[in-house]
């Protein structure tokens, strides 16, 4: 999978979660950069990853990875 630009929509101490976003230059949407339909969230325990979930919105999918 392409990096993807997300941008951080909540930091609890114990999740993060991040959301995709349209990289724009000069005001303007690059079309090929539409990362909206892709979320990704960061469990954690004592500030270390112990899971991620990436979401995939158009489709309704998600997948959680478990870390260690």
């Amino acid at each position: 999978m392409m990096p993807k630009f997300m941008q951080i929509i909540s930091d609890d101490g114990n999740s993060i979660l991040l959301k995709g976003i349209n990289l724009k230059v000069m005001g303007r949407e690059i079309p090929s950069t539409n990362h909206k339909g892709y979320g990704l969230k960061l469990i954690l325990k004592d500030r270390k990853v112990i899971k991620c979930i990436l979401y995939m919105y158009d489709r309704n999918t998600e997948i959680e990875y478990i870390i260690g």
